[in-house]
């Protein structure tokens, strides 16, 4: 397994990257998908506050405090925001980094307070034994303008998004410093070349991907429901929002992290491709429930 600390800007955004050799049995990609992919979460720094995004899957526990050691220090004030609350990548590691780095603020109100529901790793504790990072840890509700500040000046602002598409329950973020856009489970379609390869596509670099490779992962995998639908709504969400937005850098929650305008702006008109595309495919709502794993 391999690791990599991307910079997003310097001193003010990382993407914590750990690699995952695909299987078939990978939710985010389509069954028959193998190669390398990269799992991401971010964190974005202000002075001595700072705001990760999502934390990541249990195996990649270790990797992470260490990727966490590295940028933050003892005068650190940490908080948590899981984009895909749901989803184990989103909060497998919340009590962890929580112990450890003195976390008390997690951003969202879902099922409780955090020691209510998110101690269900047996490998920590027996279930429904608060930690002493999840007993201190409480959740704070999102703003009802939807602007989190990283400091408590709010000098620095991540705008939580209502994702023109997405998986329900899980919105997107925007870092205004930065022009980063956090995407959660979409624009991971491109996958790390070999372990231990960027997990960062560039303007310099090579891109060999394709409106065909973009129909293919987002049909093949929880987003199947997109072939045969009318998608035009979800094209004019997308298109409002990147003409709202002046975005550098999507980031997404898997995959390789898209860095540059010309990266952005080629991934953004696959995407809206791919959308335009998949209103004349059938549907596969029936063939889906059948679709094998793991093989």
């Amino acid at each position: 397994m391999s690791r990599e600390i991307v910079t997003i800007t310097d001193g003010a955004a990382y993407a914590l990257c750990n690699s995952i050799v695909l299987s078939g049995m990978e939710s985010s990609h389509p069954a028959e998908a193998r190669g390398v992919t990269s799992s991401n979460c971010y964190l974005l720094v202000e002075g001595e506050h700072a705001l990760m995004v999502d934390t990541g899957f249990a195996v990649h526990q270790r990797a992470l405090v260490a990727q966490l050691e590295q940028l933050l220090d003892e005068r650190s004030q940490l908080a948590l925001l899981p984009l895909r609350f749901g989803e184990f990548a989103g909060v497998c590691n919340v009590r962890p980094i929580a112990e450890r780095f003195g976390a008390t603020q997690l951003y969202g109100r879902f099922f409780g307070e955090p020691d209510e529901w998110l101690d269900f790793r047996p490998d920590l504790d027996a279930p429904g034994a608060p930690g002493g990072g999840l007993a201190e840890l409480r959740s704070v509700p999102t703003p009802a303008d939807g602007r989190i500040a990283v400091d408590p000046v709010g000098r620095r602002v991540v705008e939580i998004l209502v994702a023109p598409v997405r998986l329900l329950p899980e919105p997107w973020a925007y870092d205004h410093r930065t022009r980063t856009l956090f995407t959660g489970d979409l624009f991971g379609w491109v996958d790390l070349e070999s372990e231990g390869s960027a997990a960062v596509l560039q303007e310099s670099d090579e891109d060999a991907t394709t409106v065909e490779a973009v129909g293919t992962y987002l049909e093949r995998n929880r987003f199947w429901w997109l072939a045969g639908g009318d998608t035009e709504s979800l094209r004019n969400g997308m298109s409002s929002l990147a003409e709202r937005l002046e975005i550098e850098t999507i980031a997404p929650g898997n995959g390789r992290v898209l860095r540059g305008r010309p990266v952005v702006e080629r991934h953004l008109t696959m995407f809206d491709e791919a959308l335009a595309q998949a209103e004349q495919r059938p549907s596969v709502g029936v063939a889906a429930g059948t679709w094998p794993f793991g093989g």
